[in-house]
């Protein structure tokens, strides 16, 4: 135990000395202010003190921050449900809820996945491999442990689930996390121990497993769930969740003995094969953006004036990596196609039995509060992927040139870029906007024909807005860097941090769509005009390679 927590110390210090870093450079890399900061900053020790002390609330936020929102969230569903239908469901809802959001956080969750961290502690410094595996499922144990006990007993309490059940809480979502890595380790030894891989000496395999095949399964399994858990609530199946709850509380400790009893030298396999993969993929990208053919344009071609200069580059990136775009784009729009299936299911069930349109949920979310829009195109914006896609594809490379940085290249690409990512994000706009008409009309809603009008205003406001937002901010602020992977800076994550939080509280704002939509549209033009004059003036200093 005392080596685990001396490697957990390693892995936190090469966080904070990361964290640190990315700080000290984001405070350099501010509009306006940061030309005067002189590089000498990261040798001064009062601002190391000052950056460390913002790392230490950055990882305590990161690590109970999401714990808050998803009890916040969890005891909201369940005042929702109980509100819709009598009979106390809301424990019901609870624990249904908890459960599909503990499988989901399980399913995101991978803990040979290589980092930063694990390249410094595990390639560099040469830290046990096992003894680091080890120090990162202790670490993610604690958070839940002390998140669900602070967080989750009480929000379980106060949606007035069963007393005997509040303990259950903070071992189920570690039962979650211990028996699905129990089980992948299971599997890996299996795999290992098997006379053709120890032939092979395991050449090629990942501790995920056939990873198509895994994401087949979560699929189905969650879309599963999405169909029959508001059916279960609905019907009070309270005892199914407290067996499941109660099930995936017993499986805390079988999960650490299968963690456990895994070979010694395949942590370091599991770890190293990751990281194989991981390159594998990105010479593969290279290798296959290199062998395609040149797009030629046709001098006599009608469109010559749409396929030249600028434009042509924004073309060729997108039509190079239209394979990379499209998982992330199809998987968003399949969600959102599933969450209108879910809602639909649930619209069904309430035309049955409410008499009084104005109490149903559903009206509810489409006509009392259309901050809903805000939030879901918030949530399902690709503008985020694509300028990371852009970076690391493009701009990494062509940012070395000066031919690129120049004030008229940067702003044509910027706008012609914006262009391309409300492309990918007007389709989600649209399928919103249909459905959110036809729910007001089944709802109920002819007798105000302009919240129709309205919505669609909010939607596509919102669409902009976001399309936009990531553009202007990654030329201001150019958050990405080569060596670090995923590395933000500080106003980065504050801007970040700012929308997500302003657009979950919008969530629980009631606000008329009459009211919402002109000041939307009205902001978001004012946003689009006010990021096309900071991008043109100030692109130059901050757009560059890091």
């Amino acid at each position: 135990m005392r080596t685990i927590l001396k490697t957990l110390l390693i892995i936190l210090n090469i966080k904070n000395t990361i964290n640190v870093n990315v700080i000290l450079y984001g405070i350099r890399r501010i509009p306006l202010i940061g030309k005067h900061i002189p590089e000498q900053i990261h040798g001064i020790r009062i601002f190391k003190i000052y950056a460390s002390v913002l790392s230490i609330n950055y990882e305590i936020i990161k690590a109970f921050f999401g714990e808050l929102c998803l009890f916040a969230v969890l005891f909201l569903f369940s005042i929702l449900f109980n509100s819709y239908k009598s009979g106390g469901i809301g424990p019901c809802a609870f624990l249904y809820a908890f459960l599909f959001a503990s499988f989901a956080i399980t399913a995101a969750f991978n803990v040979f996945k290589v980092t930063t961290e694990t390249e410094y502690a595990v390639f560099c410094l040469g830290t046990d491999p096992q003894k680091y595996i080890f120090a990162k499922i202790a670490y993610q144990l604690f958070k839940i442990f002390a998140g669900y006990t602070v967080f989750g007993i009480p929000a379980a309490a106060f949606a007035h689930v069963k007393w005997y059940m509040l303990p259950l809480i903070p071992f189920a979502g570690a039962g979650f996390i211990t028996l699905k890595i129990g089980l992948k380790t299971a599997f890996l030894t299996l795999k290992y121990s098997s006379s053709k891989n120890k032939e092979k000496k395991v050449t090629r395999f990942s501790v995920e497993g056939n990873l198509l095949a895994a994401l087949f399964f979560y699929t189905i399994l969650f879309l599963a769930m999405m169909v029959a858990i508001p059916w279960a609530i609905c019907n009070n199946f309270i005892l199914v969740a407290s067996l499941i709850t109660l099930f995936f509380a017993l499986s805390f400790v079988p999960g650490l003995l299968l963690i456990k009893k895994c070979p010694y030298d395949l942590y370091k396999i599991a770890l190293s094969k990751e990281k194989e993969a991981e390159e594998i993929t990105k010479e593969a990208s290279k290798k296959r953006n290199s062998l395609r053919p040149e797009v030629k344009i046709n001098s006599t071609s009608k469109n010559k004036s749409d396929s030249n200069g600028y434009r042509f580059l924004n073309e060729l990136f997108f039509k190079r990596h239209t394979k990379t775009l499209s998982v992330p784009f199809v998987f968003d729009l399949l969600m959102t196609v599933g969450a209108m299936v879910l809602l639909s299911l649930l619209m069904r069930v309430e035309l049955k039995h409410t008499f009084d349109t104005n109490r149903m949920i559903m009206r509810f979310i489409f006509s009392t509060h259309p901050a809903f829009y805000f939030f879901m195109m918030l949530c399902g914006n690709m503008g985020a992927k694509i300028t990371y896609a852009m970076y690391t594809n493009c701009d990494s490379t062509f940012l070395k040139f000066s031919f690129y940085r120049k004030p008229d290249a940067l702003i044509k690409m910027y706008r012609l870029r914006i262009m391309s990512v409300i492309k990918f994000n007007l389709p989600q706009a649209v399928l919103m906007s249909v459905y959110s008409i036809v729910v007001i009309f089944v709802t109920g809603g002819e007798d105000y024909f302009l919240q129709c009008v309205c919505n669609v205003l909010i939607l596509l406001s919102s669409m902009i807005l976001f399309s936009v937002r990531h553009m202007a901010i990654y030329y201001l602020l150019q958050p990405y860097a080569e060596k670090i992977k995923g590395m933000k800076t500080v106003v980065y994550f504050i801007l970040y941090s700012f929308y997500q939080t302003f657009g979950f509280v919008a969530l629980f704002l009631k606000i008329p769509a009459y009211v919402l939509a002109p000041l939307l549209v009205l902001y978001t033009v004012f946003y689009v005009f006010a990021a096309d004059g900071l991008v043109k003036k100030f692109a130059v200093k901050t757009f560059i390679v890091k």
